[in-house]
């Protein structure tokens, strides 16, 4: 889904900068905005579920009819509840921060109120990109005359999950929860459900409003990924993921990488993994660049001294990575004629083989061609065509992308060590 086809979506219109996040282009309360229209005009089963998040003795029959809500009221009116719930709603639980607690006013208006009276009222105050003020949160509960009162501390995937799979929902209600946790996945705040067709068509048509979708989708795939590969892995790329350009436009694409400290001292250092979705497919590589492969202490020239001394190990390595996966061969160039940079230049596809089809004759070409190519770029991968990520799961995504790159590692193992360590099986 397009985010301008939500209902529950704030476009305002073009902008000068191209790289705003989405959360630029959102109003700060738009998505707890979202939320009290979605419990306002929902019925009983849509309140029911929110309320039960927070204690399931408040979601009765007979509160439920007399459930209000309000945005950006002051508390006081629910200075006499018997029931009194401080809730916070962040990108992540319980997502605080002290250091923002600079105001001197002893009150405070809240994003939104739910109440029931005199049974119980809720005080909500909800982040979708910045922290929580825990003086602030103090402040809310001064501005109700509370001093004994319960909180929870709630996440906005929690909200989307307390909206699935309810039961015996009218059409309209079914509309307006389907619409909020679509909303919920375009701005990021859901948990990862995997890549659609409008995230590959991102790259053809360039829709604006999309591409902090796209950012926020692939940066948190490339957590998800990077918090399951194993421990040595992480350690020796302990900079974790990082995210590059993301461009629209036919031929296009965006890219995480797993990357190491980026010590001035380690020439490895722009060596690494990457995620990358483009219009046609998803693709997890391992990455060698900078130098040539004259320059024996740089990466390139590290590569073909460690290829000339060990093919045939290369050999049977890129024989056991078998046929899922290629390597590929780039000319890489500066951007408009300028010095080379990561992120700064333009990688040309010189040559790519199936891994299927290597013999004994294919290390020696490999090695021609980094003599020939003025400054090489390797991809070594494993590529998901667009039908193929479309048809499998979070969890089956996450698991190729996981065993992709552990597969991968001995490749820059053997970069930096000259061997590739245990079996890639």
């Amino acid at each position: 889904m397009k985010p301008h086809q939500n209902i529950f979506f704030y476009y305002r219109g073009p902008r000068a900068r191209r790289e705003n996040t989405l959360f630029d282009l959102q109003l700060e309360n738009n998505t707890t905005k979202a939320l009290i229209n979605l419990l306002e005009h929902g019925g009983p089963a849509i309140m029911a579920a929110f309320l039960r998040l927070i204690d399931p003795q408040l979601a009765t029959p007979d509160t439920l009819r007399r459930t209000r809500v309000r945005l950006q009221a002051e508390a006081s009116m629910l200075s006499a509840v018997n029931h009194k719930w401080l809730v916070t709603i962040t990108a992540d639980q319980g997502a605080l921060d002290d250091s923002q607690a600079t105001s001197t006013h002893t009150w405070g208006v809240p994003d939104a109120l739910v109440y029931s009276l005199p049974h119980f009222g809720i005080i909500i105050e909800s982040k979708v990109s910045a922290s929580l003020d825990e003086d602030q949160l103090r402040r809310h509960a001064s501005g109700a005359g509370w001093t004994d009162y319960k909180r929870r501390d709630l996440a906005w995937r929690d909200i989307y999950k307390s909206f699935d799979g309810l039961d015996r929902l009218n059409e309209r209600d079914r509309l307006l929860t389907n619409q909020f946790r679509q909303y919920l996945e375009i701005v990021a705040m859901a948990p990862f459900t995997g890549f659609t067709r409008d995230d590959f068509d991102f790259f053809i048509g360039q829709e604006e409003d999309y591409r902090p979708v796209v950012r926020k989708k692939l940066k948190e795939f490339g957590e998800m990924v990077y918090e399951d590969l194993p421990s040595d892995i992480r350690a020796r790329y302990s900079e974790g993921p990082h995210l590059g350009r993301v461009a629209g436009g036919e031929g296009r694409g965006a890219w995480l990488g797993l990357r190491k400290v980026q010590s001035p001292s380690d020439p490895f250092k722009h060596c690494n993994f990457t995620i990358e979705l483009a219009e046609a497919a998803l693709s997890f590589n391992a990455v060698i660049r900078d130098g040539k492969a004259t320059d024996k202490r740089k990466p390139i020239g590290v590569l073909h001294t460690r290829i000339s001394a060990n093919a045939e190990a290369l050999t049977e390595y890129l024989m056991e990575l078998g046929a899922e996966f290629t390597l590929k061969m780039f000319s890489r160039e500066g951007l408009s004629g300028s010095r080379i940079l990561p992120g700064g230049e333009n990688w040309r596809l010189e040559y790519v083989q199936r891994l299927d089809s290597v013999i004994p004759e294919t290390v020696p070409m490999l090695l021609g061609l980094l003599h020939s190519l003025r400054y090489p770029g390797i991809h070594l991968g494993r590529e998901l065509s667009r039908g193929e990520v479309l048809s499998k799961s979070p969890g089956e995504l996450l698991k190729e992308g996981v065993t992709a790159i552990t597969r991968l590692y001995p490749f820059l193992r053997f970069l930096e060590e000259g061997h590739f360590g245990e079996s890639v099986n």
